[in-house]
């Protein structure tokens, strides 16, 4: 274990370079650190959490805002406030100073569990001291996100303006939280307009755009909607990729449905029908898995289509791998 790499009886871990000796070979970053204490803290093992933290701190580790936030970033992804507010009181009294992530924590704790007017005073207090800085985008879009999670578009408008005022440019992540709310309520009218305003933005869709927009169509019953989707792509320029399609596949066959397993294997079809652009095992696999967990598809179907993918595998020279093996073993 990482923490024996420091107190137990064969230590080999070291804190800093110039800690390293020849029997204590490997520096152990505090971002390792951060990393442990969130996996710990989402993973309910608050009790081990709380003992790593004592211990690094024994081990001579003094946290710095990024070990901070991850303590941070646990309580918010449990959905733990009072612990979060207490962390962060410790934090400030430590002489540590709030930054987008921290502010981007309690922020979304606030909105997830309703307390609208705690975000939005949370919020506040940040664009006091922090207007402007080149990592506010961060806090703005957590923001945003919260109104729409509430289904309050005008809401989340108007911190639109509050970028402008404060000189905060959206990015993509911005353009493509409106257009998942839109998406989501088969808006497809304003999954039009929040893509041109990205465009306008002088940004082009990426991945997840195209994805959220295909989702979109099927909320809104659209005919043939993979077949628009990627009429949309080849008017928009998009230069076809196997991470593209591969992405688009994925997510599809992540669905589930009925319709989304339909689509990635429509997608597949592009796909494999390209010249220059070739499905990978990786490709094959994932619309393989998504097949097999499914629960909307018949056994003789799941069979059906996995000789299919399978068939497709060998004729293209492509190796199946062990864990395309374990899934239809299973």
């Amino acid at each position: 274990m990482l923490l024996e790499g420091f107190d137990g009886p064969y230590p080999w871990a070291a804190r800093r370079e110039e800690d390293v000796t020849q029997t204590r070979p490997v520096v152990v970053e505090e971002k390792i650190w951060s990393y442990i204490i969130h996996t710990l803290l989402v993973a309910r093992l608050e009790e081990l959490a709380q003992d790593t933290w004592t211990r690094i701190l024994k081990f001579g580790y003094t946290p710095s805002i990024t070990l901070w936030n991850a303590l941070l970033e646990g309580y918010r992804d449990t959905h733990q406030l009072p612990k979060l507010r207490n962390a962060w009181r410790v934090m400030q009294k430590q002489g540590i100073v709030p930054d987008a992530a921290s502010y981007t924590a309690l922020i979304g704790v606030q909105f997830a569990q309703r307390m609208r007017a705690g975000a939005l005073q949370t919020f506040e207090e940040y664009r006091k001291v922090n207007r402007g800085h080149q990592d506010a985008l961060l806090v703005y879009n957590t923001v945003i996100n919260g109104y729409l999670s509430e289904r309050d578009l005008a809401g989340a408008k108007k911190v639109l303006d509050l970028m402008q005022q404060d000189g905060v440019k959206p990015d993509i992540i911005t353009h493509n939280i409106f257009i998942k709310y839109h998406a989501r309520k088969a808006e497809m009218r304003g999954v039009a307009e929040s893509v041109q305003r990205l465009l306008k933005d002088g940004m082009e869709p990426d991945v997840f755009t195209y994805t959220t927009i295909l989702n979109g169509m099927f909320n809104a019953h659209i005919t043939n909607a993979t077949d628009q989707l990627l009429a949309l792509m080849s008017k928009m320029g998009v230069k076809a990729s196997v991470a593209t399609y591969s992405t688009l596949i994925d997510t599809q066959a992540r669905e589930g449905t009925s319709t989304s397993i339909k689509s990635a294997w429509r997608l597949l079809d592009e796909l494999e029908r390209l010249k220059d652009v070739k499905p990978n095992i990786v490709t094959y696999t994932s619309i393989l898995t998504g097949i097999h967990r499914s629960s909307n598809l018949e056994k003789d179907v799941v069979l059906k289509m996995s000789r299919d993918i399978v068939r497709r595998i060998r004729e293209r020279g492509l190796r199946l791998r062990l864990g395309t093996y374990h899934i239809l073993l299973k």
